[in-house]
């Protein structure tokens, strides 16, 4: 199902709606831009897809009116390059991946749009985001990592030049809960230190 004309708040309330729902939904992506639209993924056999999609279709009327495609092989197209975020991939800058509760990305995103200049995809209902910035400074690592340390999400650097990659971490700093938690299961399963030696954590 595709819905367009949806700002990140909206977007993110109707793939959660979805979600929700009963109709065994198995994708949920919003695309943001000039022609923003989500898409939402109902999978199984024939009856039972047209069945579902009418009803979620129903569902979501209060957001516009949803079209349903049964285009198999352009389904496929549409949702691998989701997954492997192609929108991104012939755009300079860095990428970063977050991790964070949906209802709290549109509102991460606008934050740090306010600030850098990035882009957003939006992937399982808005728990996955990623996130294009421009490769300036640290390529947006503390503005993203400090939104979110209130959120209690995660970003991961994907992709950098080398240069970037060098100079900010891939990957977020833990908690001190978190870092304490891990530290007592390393002492636990490798009280000799001999996997990954130097990786122990410390708090």
């Amino acid at each position: 199902l595709i819905l367009g004309g949806l700002d990140d708040t909206r977007a993110v309330n109707a793939l959660s709606r979805a979600l929700a729902s009963s109709y065994g939904v198995s994708g949920a992506a919003h695309l943001p831009g000039d022609q923003a639209m989500i898409l939402i993924r109902v999978e199984g056999f024939e009856n039972s897809v047209a069945h579902r999609s009418e009803a979620l279709q129903r569902e979501l009327s209060e957001f516009g009116e949803a079209e349903i495609r049964v285009d198999a092989a352009e389904n496929t197209r549409l949702w691998h390059g989701i997954g492997n975020v192609e929108k991104f991939a012939d755009m300079a800058g860095a990428v970063w991946r977050v991790s964070l509760k949906p209802s709290d990305a549109p509102k991460l995103v606008a934050g740090i749009k306010n600030t850098l200049d990035a882009e957003a995809i939006y992937d399982w209902g808005g728990g996955l985001v990623w996130l294009r910035t421009a490769e300036e400074g640290d390529a947006g690592s503390s503005v993203i990592r400090d939104a979110l340390a209130p959120l209690g999400g995660y970003a991961t650097l994907i992709r950098a030049s080398e240069n970037t990659r060098r100079n900010v971490a891939v990957f977020q700093s833990e908690s001190s809960i978190v870092a304490a938690i891990s530290a007592a299961l390393r002492r636990q399963f490798d009280p000799k230190d001999i996997l990954n030696p130097g990786l122990t954590s410390s708090v």
